[in-house]
């Protein structure tokens, strides 16, 4: 541990009330502590049980913080968080996208346990020997729940404090995306099961435990929106109206294969009745080979909407078909391009709603968290923005030189 590290902890050891663990008796007992927990628990359950993912963004958007509104908790211990993820910030992020956890206990003698950082485990479907499978055993996936980073993590440290417990001051722990707040198969969620196991540390060995995360994870992730169109989304009364117009300087990539889907939906040779069957083959050709160049450009073409828009109109106005249905099939061609770029458009518009939503989820679950349990809480959750080291060491004057 260097000199800028050390300092940084002895501050929070030398604050009493910089330390939840220094006082929380003095708040409420360990049996309050439990039912409130559990109040909390139920309270959330009883809020995000809505299958309809429309009514729940309506429901939780209006939670949403104002920018600018600080994110933290208590801002010492907070400045504890920020400080170790300096430390370990390029060391510990090899895949910025892919999700990562790992631990790290700060001890009473003041040095340290690094734990190595774990990535998800996914366990294949078994299959029954002897047994016939149904077709709808068939149609389900071959990957059964996985195991998440903060499940692991939770399991390393329950091994080392039941050795170890008694030596502990602090535990930090940090993940990619934030704990998860909904899970299927009947199975906790990795906040519940962090706020339980902050608890059961606290009881047995009196330490603090700190979740620091970077990614909004929400419900269920970035795909949670996925349900959404573009035909949707466009209609007024939408509540997702206004992300069009938000989104509308991102640039996008088109999606080649939903042009192919549109194209294979409408064959425009077919509805050109009036045109002589000796044609008919000539006009199936060009029209074909102009649905290939179109596919071609779909693929290379990044930017924003009136961007891919601009290509494809200048693509398709050096087309050349048969001069009775020329203008006919260069107006579809045109319809079908715009309509690729709408639903392609829907790529960056699902991210920024999933984003603002995710948001709005894990900010209300903090304040769930300190209504219910208040300074008493065993855990305590930071979001720590993913930033060059250098940037993080101006924004917080942190005397810590990053590997």
């Amino acid at each position: 541990m260097n000199p800028g590290e050390n300092r940084g902890f002895e501050e929070v050891r030398h604050s009493k009330t910089a330390n939840p663990c220094a006082n929380f008796t003095a708040n409420l007992d360990c049996s309050d502590v439990t039912k409130r927990t559990q109040l909390l628990i139920d309270s959330w359950e009883q809020m995000t049980n809505c299958c309809d993912k429309t009514e729940m963004y309506n429901r939780l958007m209006g939670l949403l913080p104002s920018k600018g509104e600080e994110d933290g908790n208590d801002a010492v211990c907070s400045d504890t968080v920020r400080q170790w993820h300096i430390k370990d910030f390029n060391r510990r992020e090899p895949e910025r996208d892919k999700q990562f956890a790992y631990a790290m206990v700060l001890l009473k003698d003041n040095s340290r346990k690094d734990f190595p950082a774990v990535h998800p485990e996914f366990q294949k479907k078994k299959k029954e020997s002897g047994a016939l499978r149904t077709k709808a055993d068939q149609r389900r996936p071959t990957i059964r729940a996985s195991t998440h980073s903060e499940e692991i993590v939770i399991k390393q440290l329950d091994d080392y404090l039941q050795h170890n417990g008694m030596m502990v001051k602090h535990i930090l722990i940090y993940t990619l995306n934030s704990p998860c707040l909904k899970r299927g198969d009947q199975i906790v969620p990795c906040m519940f099961q962090l706020l339980h196991k902050a608890h059961e540390w606290r009881q047995h060995y009196e330490v603090c435990t700190d979740v620091a995360f970077t990614k909004f994870w929400g419900l269920s992730g970035p795909n949670y929106f996925k349900y959404l169109n573009y035909s949707t989304i466009s209609c007024p009364d939408s509540p997702f109206h206004s992300h069009i117009v938000k989104c509308k300087d991102v640039p996008f990539k088109l999606d080649p294969k939903n042009l192919r889907d549109i194209f294979n939906k409408s064959d425009i040779s077919n509805t050109l009745s009036h045109v002589k069957d000796t044609d008919k083959n000539t006009l199936r050709r060009g029209i074909t080979s102009a649905q290939k160049t179109l596919v071609n450009l779909a693929e290379t073409s990044f930017g924003l909407r009136g961007d891919h828009l601009d290509r494809g109109k200048q693509t398709i106005g050096s087309l050349t078909f048969l001069p009775a249905v020329h203008h006919k099939v260069c107006e579809k061609l045109q319809e079908q391009w715009k309509e690729m770029i709408s639903n392609s458009s829907m790529t960056p518009i699902r991210e920024y709603i999933a984003e603002e939503f995710n948001c709005a989820v894990v900010h209300h679950f903090k304040e769930q968290l300190k209504s219910f349990l208040g300074n008493s809480s065993p855990l305590q959750l930071h979001r720590i923005p993913r930033r060059s080291p250098n940037s993080l060491l101006r924004d917080w004057g942190g005397g810590i030189e990053p590997n």
